[in-house]
């Protein structure tokens, strides 16, 4: 039992850092990515969208904690690990090692689960964040592509009338 349980347990410490690997990651790339969206939308748009980028930092934030929380729970999760194959080790007759290790199996599981909610979760977010973003930033261009327009329409306006007051002046003397 000792050799087939100590497997079992090595085996899921493995499925442990894979998944404090994946969260780590997680928090590296594609939390990193909402941030840079929104500090680049913010160096585009200005206060003029204020509300939207405050609502996705808000949100960017719950995801971090989530995942500092989910970070954290996987470390005990490996620490438990230890403690149950310190057990085994150790032959602890007040450690009952099959039910430990079943009940970090199933939290095994639900932390894989989570992760991969999380991820899926945070990924549409980030598609809503860059569709929003774009309609906005279209918004934005088409406004200052209408402003100059308008402005080179006004310039050539000025010129005209300057140049019918020089031919009224000239016909004048």
């Amino acid at each position: 039992m000792n050799n087939g349980t100590m497997r079992v347990l090595l085996s899921d410490a493995k499925v442990i850092d894979s998944i404090l690997s994946e969260v780590r990651d997680f928090q590296n790339t594609e939390q990193k990515e909402g941030e840079k969206s929104v500090q680049e939308f913010f160096t585009l748009m200005g206060e003029t969208a204020i509300d939207q980028i405050q609502e996705d930092i808000e949100i960017i934030e719950v995801y971090k904690k989530t995942t500092e929380t989910l970070k954290e729970d996987v470390w005990e999760d490996r620490l438990e690990s230890n403690r149950i194959q310190t057990a085994v080790v150790d032959q602890d007759p007040e450690v009952d090692v099959v039910a430990a290790a079943d009940a970090l199996r199933a939290k095994i599981q639900n932390r894989k689960k989570k992760t991969k909610e999380i991820k899926q979760e945070y990924e549409e977010f980030l598609r809503d964040q860059k569709k929003r973003y774009d309609v906005l930033l279209k918004t934005k261009r088409e406004e200052a592509e209408k402003a100059r327009l308008k402005a080179l329409q006004e310039e050539e306006e000025r010129k005209r009338r300057e140049e019918e007051e020089k031919e009224r002046l000239r016909l004048k003397k």
